[in-house]
Parts: structure tokens; sequence; C-alpha cells
């Protein structure tokens, strides 16, 4: 049986990117940068992050960098229209 620690610790991939896409909307407008610009600069962080793994880990957080921004930017538009659909 599933404890309600573990449910709450459960990995909530959809939630992780509307978290992502919401700090990058929030840097975008806190620095002045584009999208894109955002993007990019958290891209490269992240490369820089999975750097520092050992190799095993590193090829995996790495195939996890693989979504270009027009896919990006297409699901954070449809994100975006579905928040203003909810209100």
């Amino acid at each position: 049986m599933i404890s309600m620690h573990q449910t709450l610790l459960a990995p909530r991939p959809a939630i992780h990117r509307l978290l992502l896409l919401s700090s990058m909307i929030a840097l975008g407008l806190l620095s002045g940068c584009t999208t894109r610009q955002a993007y990019d600069n958290i891209q490269a962080d992240q490369q820089r992050q999975c750097a520092k793994l050992p190799e095993i880990h590193r090829k995996e957080c790495l195939g996890r960098l693989s979504t270009p921004f027009e896919d990006y930017d297409r699901e954070r538009r449809a994100l975006e229209q579905e928040g203003v659909d909810r209100l």
C-alpha cells in the first residue's frame, strides 16, 4: 500500500513542466529577456549541471534536454491558453 508520504513525493511531470514554465516566464519578465533567451539560458545551465554527473547519468540527463525550442514554445503557449481558459 502506498503511504500518503510516498504519494506527496511522487513525481508529477506535468506539474514540474508547469513550474519550469512559470519560472521561465517570470525570469523573462523580470530580466527583460525574450522567451527564447530564457529557454537558451536555462538549457545551458542544465547542460552545465549534467556535465557534473558521472557518465552513466550524464547521458540520461542530456537526453532530457533534447526538446527543441519550437516544441517547448508550442507547449508553453498551450499551457498559457489553458490557464486563461480556466479564469
